[in-house]
């Protein structure tokens, strides 16, 4: 996921709009616009878990009577999932200290599904939670859709990830994204365990989220007239509130901001400084930090580079991932060729070789550790 191939605004502008909403689980927009009215809702019972295959944690239902429980729909191919989880994990203990059960479900995609154009098979899933070190949760996978259809599908809910809350009496008490609006998913959280969670407060929460998607309505609209008319410190500055308000894609907007002051404003001294500081504010967002690395050291375009910067990011990425992601280890030993140091490029290469989830991406990282060691041989 760090060969980027030119900015990213069509993908922004289809997450303010909502056309990524529809397409997050790849359903056509059509189909959503036609969707039937949702079936499951905050107050109904849960519907029980039909599960076929258990892939990380304790096996078992979680959502057991007296227990409350967290049920979040993801993908591998989903940053947003991928964020999602890191934040559950890192919650595993408080979670386990409470006795909340929490699982993540992973589901068969047929072909190519997703805004991203992804499918999902067991093997992603698996390399997937191999990768990211997300074991101390619950991780299932859902092959026929059961699951997906019993919860998501009656839900109406149209993006991943998306997370239920099962109180103690296995009733729904709360649907959403676990990760925006920020905080909402903690509040209720915190407000289902102290038995405290009514109709007021999801009203109150459904009050807040209205005015989230208002301002992103403005957003877009002046993101999308400042990218047409080519007027870059707008466009900035309005990305810089989306970072601001929209927590769980912060890396995401940071990106494209980056990539307008690097690639089209060709100001590299700022650029820089916007990689240096999400070393400082974003340190543990590995893709970010490999993003920005991957760009500086291969973005069309750009007045200058700052090698020695690019080292740094890609070193803490691979860092952060624990050395299990193949393209932030290609990232780094990309770093390193680009300044002769070829004989460490082919070890973080071989690396990248070595954790390769499949024969596509095996024989990708192996072509360039072929051409790293034809240029240590001068041919």
């Amino acid at each position: 996921m760090h060969r980027h191939t030119g900015p990213r605004w069509a993908i922004i502008l289809a997450m303010l709009s909502g056309f990524a909403a529809s397409q997050a689980v790849g359903q056509p927009e059509r189909e959503a616009e036609a969707a039937p009215e949702p079936t499951l809702r905050p107050g109904d019972t849960a519907p029980p878990l039909a599960l076929e295959k258990w892939l990380a944690g304790d096996k078992g239902d979680p959502l057991t009577k007296g227990r409350i429980g967290i049920v979040v729909f993801v993908a591998s191919w989903s940053e947003a999932s991928e964020r999602a989880l890191d934040w559950l994990a890192g919650r595993s203990r408080e979670y386990a200290k409470d006795d909340i059960g929490v699982v993540a479900v992973f589901g068969q995609d047929a072909g190519d599904a997703g805004f991203y154009g992804k499918a999902e098979t067991e093997l992603t899933a698996r390399a997937f939670i191999e990768r990211h070190a997300i074991g101390k949760i619950r991780c299932a996978f859902d092959e026929r859709w059961r699951s997906r259809s019993a919860w998501l599908a009656a839900a109406g809910a149209k993006t991943l990830p998306t997370a239920f809350i099962v109180d103690g009496q296995g009733k729904v008490a709360w649907l959403g994204n676990p990760l925006w609006p920020p905080g909402e998913m903690e509040d209720a959280l915190r407000q289902v365990k102290a038995g405290s969670f009514e109709a007021v407060e999801r009203r109150e929460l459904t009050r807040k989220w209205e005015e989230v998607l208002r301002e992103l309505r403005g957003l877009d609209a002046t993101l999308t007239s400042a990218r047409n008319t080519g007027r870059h410190d707008i466009a900035i500055s309005t990305l810089e509130r989306l970072e601001s308000i929209d927590r769980l894609s912060r890396g995401f907007y940071m990106m494209a901001r980056f990539e307008i002051v690097f690639l089209e404003k060709l100001d590299s001294q700022a650029a820089f400084k916007i990689a240096r500081g999400a070393l400082e504010t974003d340190a543990d967002s590995a893709q970010l930090l490999n993003d920005l690395s991957w760009t500086i050291l291969t973005g069309e375009g750009a007045r200058s580079r700052d090698l020695p910067l690019a080292q740094k990011l890609a070193e803490r990425a691979v860092e952060v991932s624990e050395g299990k992601n193949p393209h932030f280890l290609d990232t780094l030993a990309r770093a390193h060729a680009d300044q002769g140091r070829l004989e460490e490029a082919i070890k973080q290469q071989k690396r990248a070789v070595d954790r390769a989830g499949d024969a596509s991406e095996r024989e990708e990282m192996l072509a360039t550790l072929q051409e790293y060691m034809r240029k240590r041989e001068g041919r």
